[in-house]
């Protein structure tokens, strides 16, 4: 019997584990590295719906780890050696009872601590809980995969959120058409009754549509404050009037009379034998 222990002892193996977690107010991820005498394990998923910090996401990829060696290896897993870059995270597990600020203040922590000794206790696996720098840029083994985990944690978060955003999207939708049916029905919606408004609009198009109104109400007062002797008023100018007739003949005829006056100039000067001067001639072609 104590042979077959000490061999069931001996058989048992340490399993390293790198957690790491992505939290944001709308939805939470975690991944985890795996690595043992019988293989590796790389893991994420979203974090439970009661997680609501950063310190809480932590805890459920520590959890995961823990959970998936077990699933793994099962009765194998003689304990773990947890790599996280939190310190709260640390803390939390190392400590023999949390303090009644954290117990009243974050009660996810003190369930997700409680299961995690539980589980661990229950199947005899030792935990060694050991801090990392997160966000190394070092070509180290530990920076590695702390960044690596960092990539699952970001990767299961987006895929969180983007399941969340869907979800609170069809419900909006589905209480826009139940507000809707029951416009149409003639049952008044509570808060404004009697009004109907397009749920596809945007606020920002509602802004624009309200700017606009505002620019046409102004408009309409400066025009209606305009006395109307101070309005323009439109004329209509003729066509071809009796004074641009006039005006063009006269120019007309002072053409013709400074070019005569010119040609008899020129013939003056050569009966006389003065030097030709071209300076009238020039001046009546170019007119």
């Amino acid at each position: 019997m104590n042979s077959q222990k000490e061999r069931a002892g001996a058989s048992r193996f340490w399993v390293t584990c790198y957690t790491d977690a992505s939290f944001t107010p709308i939805a939470a991820g975690w991944g985890v590295w795996l690595r043992s005498t019988r293989g590796r394990i790389v893991r994420h998923g979203a974090c439970p719906p009661y997680v609501s910090s950063a310190n809480e996401a932590e805890l459920a990829a520590i959890f995961a780890g823990v959970y998936l060696a077990r699933k793994v290896w099962g009765e194998a897993v003689r304990g773990l050696v947890v790599y996280t870059d939190s310190q709260a995270a640390v803390g939390f597990l190392s400590d023999d009872s949390l303090k009644p600020r954290t117990q009243r203040n974050a009660p996810a922590v003190a369930r997700l601590r409680e299961r995690i000794r539980t589980f661990s206790n229950e199947h005899g696996i030792e935990l060694d809980l050991r801090w990392v720098k997160g966000h190394q840029r070092t070509n180290t083994v530990r920076a590695y995969l702390n960044a690596r985990c960092d990539k699952l944690a970001r990767a299961a978060r987006a895929v969180a959120q983007r399941s969340e955003k869907r979800t609170v999207a069809e419900k909006c939708g589905r209480e826009a058409g139940s507000a809707i049916a029951e416009k149409s029905n003639g049952t008044p919606n509570a808060g404004e009754p009697g009004v109907e408004r397009s749920p596809g609009r945007s606020r920002k198009q509602k802004n624009r549509e309200r700017r606009h109104r505002a620019r046409e109400r102004n408009r309409a007062k400066k025009v209606a404050s305009v006395p109307d002797r101070a309005r323009p008023r439109a004329i209509e100018l003729p066509v071809a009037s009796g004074i641009d007739i006039g005006l063009e003949d006269r120019c007309a005829r002072n053409r013709v009379r400074s070019k005569r006056d010119d040609d008899e100039r020129a013939e003056q000067a050569v009966a006389s034998g003065a030097p030709p001067n071209f300076a009238p001639l020039s001046r009546a072609m170019r007119r």
